[in-house]
C-alpha cells in the first residue's frame, strides 16, 4: 500500500521544480542590461563551460589575450578564469560600433559563441576573415555549407 505523501515534501518539491523552471527559461527574459540591442532574447544564453573546455587546448595554443565580443551576463570571464584563462575581454559594449569606429579591444585570440539570429553569424565571419587574427567561432555546422563560409575558408587559404 503507497502512503500518502506528506504536504512539506510535496511542496517543497513543487518549489524547486519552479526554481529549475524559473533558471532554464531565464535566458528568455527580455533585458535592458546591455549596450547594444537585444533583437532576439534566445540570443543572450550564456555558453556552458564543456564548450570552452573543448576549445581550451586550442586557446593555449595560441596563448595570449582572449576576446569574446557578445556580452551576455558576463559569465565568459568566470568560466575561462576557471579554465586557467586570467586575460579575457568580455565587455558589454557594441561590438559592431567597436568594429566600426575601429575600437575594437587588442587581443591575440577571438573566441565566441555569437547570437544565431538575423545577420550577426555572417558580420563576424566578416570580421574576423578582416582581422587575420586566430578565431574560434561555436556556429552549428550549417554555416559550413553557406557562401559566407565557403569565401572565408578562401579568402584564409594560404
Amino acid at each position: 500500500m503507497k502512503r500518502a505523501r506528506d504536504d512539506g515534501t510535496a511542496a517543497a518539491k513543487k518549489k524547486r521544480r519552479k526554481k529549475k523552471k524559473k533558471a532554464a527559461d531565464g535566458w528568455m527574459q527580455s533585458t535592458t542590461r546591455h549596450a547594444f540591442e537585444v533583437t532576439q532574447t534566445s540570443d543572450h544564453a550564456e555558453t556552458p563551460v564543456n564548450a570552452y573546455e573543448d576549445l581550451a587546448p586550442f586557446m593555449r595554443a595560441v596563448g595570449g589575450r582572449v576576446y569574446d565580443p557578445y556580452y551576455c551576463d558576463g559569465g565568459v570571464v568566470r568560466r575561462l578564469a576557471a579554465l586557467g584563462f586570467r586575460d579575457v575581454i568580455n565587455e558589454n559594449r557594441d561590438f559592431y560600433a567597436d568594429v566600426s569606429k575601429g575600437t575594437v579591444p587588442s587581443h591575440d585570440v577571438l573566441m565566441t559563441n555569437p547570437p544565431y539570429s538575423g545577420d550577426h553569424v555572417d558580420r563576424l565571419i566578416s570580421h574576423v576573415v578582416a582581422a587575420k587574427r586566430p578565431f574560434a567561432l561555436l556556429i552549428p555546422t550549417y554555416y559550413l555549407g553557406r557562401d559566407v563560409w565557403r569565401r572565408a575558408a578562401s579568402a584564409l587559404s594560404p
